[in-house]
């Protein structure tokens, strides 16, 4: 029997035809799923919505990160907020002169999966300058007025 995974936005889906469904998990906040597909090596799924595949992950984190890290001076702390698979942290630690990288993920559960199932994360999650906080980002930031991070750069 074959197995397929379907995305549906709206009037429209795509399907990504898996070889198996490798983890299922209700967090507390979300329905956690890795599959192990034919073209996209292992797909993070969260609430039935592609996150990130092992195949494009890194065109998609890349260009998340470098753009604005080149475009920031004196750049020492950087804040993620969400980003719990690892990748956005992974590349982000490749600047040498980042002294920390604080990430704030509300939900532990992404973590502990990208950890055991995407090899490719694993350098973000070791590198000591990662600090993880797992709690809301909006409350992390309203809690936190005197942390000094780069603010020129906003995706919303």
């Amino acid at each position: 029997m074959e197995l397929w995974f379907t995305e549906n936005y709206g009037n429209n889906a795509i399907q990504i035809k898996v070889k198996k469904h490798l983890h299922q998990r209700q967090s507390r906040f979300q329905q956690i799923d890795v599959f192990e597909t034919f073209e996209f090596g292992k797909m993070l799924v969260l609430d039935g919505y592609v996150m990130t595949t092992e195949y494009d992950e890194p065109a998609y984190h890349e260009l998340l990160t470098h753009v604005p890290a080149q475009s920031c001076k004196n750049l020492k702390n950087v804040l993620i907020i969400g980003g719990g698979d690892g990748g956005t942290a992974r590349e982000m630690l490749k600047y040498q002169e980042i002294e920390a990288v604080h990430m704030v993920e509300i939900d532990e559960d992404v973590v502990h999966v990208s950890k055991e199932y995407f090899e490719i994360f694993q350098e973000a999650f070791q590198d000591s300058r990662l600090k993880l906080f797992f709690e809301d980002g909006a409350a992390f930031v309203k809690n936190k007025p005197k942390a000094k991070f780069y603010k020129k750069f906003r995706y919303f």
